[in-house]
């Protein structure tokens, strides 16, 4: 005859996300949005210090347009998913 086990039981194993996608979704609203606007400071500062051609300020704000989007890939991926993978 077996004795039964004297270990404790395993922990539940499934995956919890330690927050739901709505308070994800939440926090990441405020966050993009003091991202953009620290962006938006940085971004005119460094156009204000260009030097005074048109061709240079194009290039500077087209690249600056679509910049602020590469960073920001991971923390739209959080709150989608709740891993940056």
């Amino acid at each position: 005859m077996t004795r039964a086990s004297t270990l404790p039981r395993p922990a539940y194993t499934r995956y919890e996300p330690p927050m739901n996608v709505r308070l994800r979704k939440f926090l990441g609203l405020f966050l993009i949005a003091f991202y953009l606007l620290a962006y938006v400071v940085v971004v005119a500062m460094i156009g204000d210090a260009l030097p005074d051609n048109r061709l240079v300020e194009l290039v500077y704000y087209v690249a600056a347009g679509f910049g602020w989007v590469l960073p920001l890939m991971p923390m739209i991926k959080w709150m989608e998913h709740g891993r940056l993978r």
